[in-house]
């Protein structure tokens, strides 16, 4: 069943190369890539006893930043360069147990900021610290937070503005907001409530649009009901649109999130594995109403998250996430990558899709080439097998025509044993006769 905590986190990345990192029960924290034939390669595992929840994040050089932790919950990061891999630890576990911390990392310059919940006996508390120059902070509270499946939400937008959403309560109840955080300064400005309703609101999804809109969605409670809201932010602006309710349900919407692509915002939830979805323009004014998406079933539904360095995707999508599976090699809801079409394409990138295209269509014609001799040498190895074949019939019959001319000898001597016991038992019956009338 689609989950939206056990994540695939696909990367494409500048050269078109797209990798995969996941959690696998046997071999821990692992990756594969993806070959020109559209299969996986065999999984590398990075860290064998990596615990079930981390997060990868790739940066603007193609290198990938990994947070995790291990079974004893040791929180600990990797930097991964190509064919080379560094880890340090970040906070040493005060009891040898995993959980789901909600981890997540940004990087930004020389930096990374790693972000995660902890259990306390009171509330969970929203922590960060930060690696600068190979030495990493002390951790530091950012505030506490509800104990939830999706607690908190970390953003960093095209303004290099770095915000971390949670709920607070106002005093009835658990509201959404956010804090900002001052990079300069290294410090969070106070607490700015987003919204303002007679319910708890909660599971913060956002995304930035390329032009710096802020796009987020969430769930609130309304009675009974559960109501998938969306409002946007301008950038530069602390002031919110006004709610928009995208679909009400006696159902949660907790496998719901939001993304960004092609000039439209799309935010879906799913359930049972089925996907469900409204399309909304970029300025969130016009909704389409909700619809059913049809998508593939002969591979399991799974929760994707997604990025691309390639020129013609990155400031085209925002992807935090999406559903998709391995159908094809790779199948993401929504959205084909590369594209399909050359609309509002510049000349490099459809010369780049084109280049792209042909390299995928020699591949093919190269499979195709090997497929052949592949089929020609295993129609010689029938042929020859079958001509083996015909050769034991032909000794096997051989030997049931000797086998049935045996039977018959058999049969024949059989008959005349039987004729010689019948004589022998009528010679014995007059000797025995002759012998009664001399005595």
């Amino acid at each position: 069943m689609y989950n939206s905590s056990n994540k695939q986190f696909i990367f494409r990345q500048s050269n078109g190369d797209v990798w995969n990192f996941y959690h696998d029960y046997r071999y821990g924290l692992c990756y594969n890539t993806l070959t020109r034939r559209n299969t996986w390669t065999n999984p590398v595992s990075l860290h064998k006893n990596a615990f079930q929840s981390f997060f990868v994040e790739m940066d603007m050089d193609d290198r990938f930043h990994i947070l995790f932790q291990d079974n004893l919950g040791n929180i600990n990061y990797s930097f991964m360069d190509k064919d080379s891999i560094k880890t340090v630890p970040v906070l040493n576990s005060k009891s040898p147990t995993a959980y789901n911390k909600h981890l997540y990392l940004i990087p930004f310059k020389n930096s990374v900021y790693f972000f995660y919940v902890l259990r306390q006996e009171s509330s969970p508390i929203f922590a960060y610290q930060i690696l600068s120059e190979e030495n990493i902070s002390n951790p530091k509270v950012i505030d506490y937070v509800s104990d939830s499946i999706s607690p908190c939400c970390v953003h960093f937008d095209k303004s290099q503005n770095l915000y971390a959403f949670y709920q607070s309560t106002d005093g009835k109840h658990l509201q959404l907001g956010y804090k900002k955080f001052n990079i300069q300064r290294k410090l969070w400005n106070e607490f700015t409530p987003i919204t303002k309703h007679s319910g708890d609101c909660e599971f913060p999804r956002v995304v930035n649009d390329n032009s710096g809109i802020m796009h987020l969605c969430y769930q609130r409670k309304t009675g009974k009901q559960f109501e998938l809201v969306y409002q946007q932010k301008m950038p530069d602006k602390n002031i919110w649109s006004n709610e928009v309710v995208i679909h009400v349900s006696a159902h949660s919407f907790n496998d719901s999130s939001i993304f960004w692509v092609n000039e439209n915002v799309i935010i879906y939830w799913v359930r049972d594995d089925i996907i469900y979805y409204c399309l909304g323009t970029q300025s969130g004014n016009v909704w389409e109403k909700p619809l059913r998406y049809s998508f593939p079933t002969t591979h399991k539904l799974l929760c994707m998250s997604y990025k691309s360095n390639n020129a013609y995707e990155i400031d085209k999508t925002a992807i935090r996430e999406i559903p998709g599976s391995f159908a094809g090699g790779l199948k993401l809801a929504f959205y084909q990558q590369p594209s399909e079409n050359g609309e509002n394409l510049s000349a490099e990138e459809l010369r780049t899709l084109i280049l792209d295209s042909l390299k995928l269509l020699k591949g093919g014609l190269e499979d195709l080439r090997e497929a052949d001799i592949g089929l020609r040498d295993d129609l010689n190895k029938y042929g020859n097998r079958q001509k083996e074949l015909e050769k034991d019939i032909v000794k096997h019959a051989v030997k049931l025509d000797a086998l049935d001319s045996d039977s018959s000898r058999i049969r024949s001597l059989s008959s005349k044993l039987e004729e010689i016991a019948a004589e022998l038992k009528k010679l014995k019956s007059r000797i025995v006769k002759d012998e009664e009338e001399s005595g």
